[in-house]
Formats: C-alpha cells, sequence, structure tokens
C-alpha cells in the first residue's frame, strides 16, 4: 500500500510537473500572440496612415496641376490677344506705309508727309511694344 501511494504520489508530481509546463507553454503561446496582435494592429495602422498620407499628397499635386494648367490657359489666352493685336498693328502700319509712299510721291515737302511719317514710327513702336510683350509672355513648351 505504501508503494502504491508513492508511486501515485510519483505519478501526482509528474502530473503536476507536466500541467506546469504546459500552463507555462500556454502563457508564453498566447504571450506571443499578443504581441504579434499588437504589432499587426500597429502595422495596419502605419499602413493605413500611410495610403492616407499618400492619397492626401496626390490630391494636392492634382489640386497644384490643375492650377498650372489654368495659369496655361490664361497665358495662351493672353498670347492669343497680343498676336491679334501684333497683327492688327502690322496691318496698320502696312496702310501707312501705302498712304506714306502715295504722299512721298505726290510731294515730299507737304506737311501731310511729315504727320504720316510720325503716325508711322508711332505705330511702328506699339508693334515693337506689343512684340517684346508677346515675347516676355510665350510660356514655355515642356512647362505641363
Amino acid at each position: 500500500m505504501q508503494a502504491q501511494i508513492a508511486q501515485l504520489n510519483e505519478q501526482k508530481d509528474t502530473f503536476q510537473k507536466s500541467a506546469d509546463y504546459l500552463r507555462s507553454t500556454l502563457k508564453d503561446a498566447e504571450k506571443a500572440r499578443d504581441e504579434a496582435q499588437t504589432e499587426l494592429k500597429d502595422s495596419q495602422e502605419k499602413a493605413e496612415q500611410t495610403a492616407t498620407n499618400h492619397q492626401a499628397t496626390l490630391a494636392q499635386k492634382d489640386q497644384e496641376l490643375a492650377k498650372k494648367q489654368e495659369n496655361y490657359k490664361l497665358i495662351q489666352e493672353r498670347n492669343t490677344e497680343l498676336q491679334a493685336k501684333l497683327t492688327a498693328a502690322q496691318e496698320e502700319v502696312g496702310k501707312l506705309t501705302e498712304w506714306i509712299s502715295k504722299l512721298e510721291a505726290a510731294s515730299v515737302e507737304g506737311d501731310a508727309f511729315q504727320t504720316l511719317q510720325g503716325e508711322l514710327v508711332q505705330s511702328k513702336q506699339t508693334i515693337q511694344d506689343l512684340e517684346e510683350q508677346l515675347s516676355a509672355k510665350q510660356p514655355r513648351k515642356n512647362y505641363l
């Protein structure tokens, strides 16, 4: 009977040690699981933050591009207006040159000749000013 009690106590101790080992292993596994879940959650939050930042950056760049395109459009419109003014001024200079030629043929000393020459000089200056404005406002071809 004593031998059986000793054997049962020995078995009890063995089972107790096995149970303690299993509890310890279970606690370690749960701890590792909790750490992995925490790490996963942190990684997911970081990924979401990165995605949010990326979307914000894309939205900002889209706004900048839209603004640049609008500015480019305004520059193009201004250039078109300046080109039209330049063309009109060139036509006016052509007409004045024709009139001057006719008047020179008629009279070199007349007062009308001096007036028309003054208008011609003024028109040429207007054309030069418009050409300078047009070249200053000319957009870069690789802007967009």
